[in-house]
């Protein structure tokens, strides 16, 4: 069944995203997608991340060059906590997910100008390419259905 049709079923898109992937309260193994450069980013995270918490960045869609790319900083959390009682990030980086031929996109959300926080990506191999599925949590969420995907690290950051 897929992120589409649960959120038809009634189930919020949070709560599906979050039986998938896990949440802050636990964490669910998280498969590497089959895409151009995902190991590469699973090489550096020390798997393929959840991405519950990150942050979208920039989202571009470019339909002259139908080259678009959406750049997402991600991180992991360690179990400790610093002075303020904040989980200390372990591992931090700008990850790019580039795309063409846009088959559909549905996107939604709040204050989308001010952050952008998912609960969560998944990326869902289809018969004719992948689908993005991204969790709500404050901003932008939703999913967009490409013929063609690929994912980098553009930077990482010193935690």
């Amino acid at each position: 069944m897929t992120f589409s049709e649960r959120m038809d079923d009634s189930g919020s898109a949070d709560e599906i995203l979050c039986e998938r992937i896990g949440n802050a309260g636990g964490r669910t193994e998280v498969m590497t997608p089959k895409i151009t450069g995902a190991d590469s980013v699973a090489n550096w995270f020390g798997e393929w991340p959840s991405f519950h918490d990150a942050e979208i960045m920039t989202l571009h869609i470019d339909r002259e060059r139908g080259a678009s790319f959406m750049r997402v900083r991600a991180f992991t959390r360690s179990n400790r906590v610093d002075s303020d009682g904040h989980f200390i990030r372990e591992r931090d980086a700008l990850v790019v997910f580039e795309f063409t031929g846009i088959r559909s996109i549905r996107i939604e959300g709040e204050d989308a100008d001010v952050q952008n926080v998912i609960s969560g990506l998944i990326v869902e191999d289809l018969n004719d390419g992948f689908r993005l599925s991204l969790g709500p949590c404050y901003g932008i969420a939703g999913e967009i259905v490409v013929k063609e995907l690929t994912v980098r690290l553009e930077s990482t950051f010193q935690s």
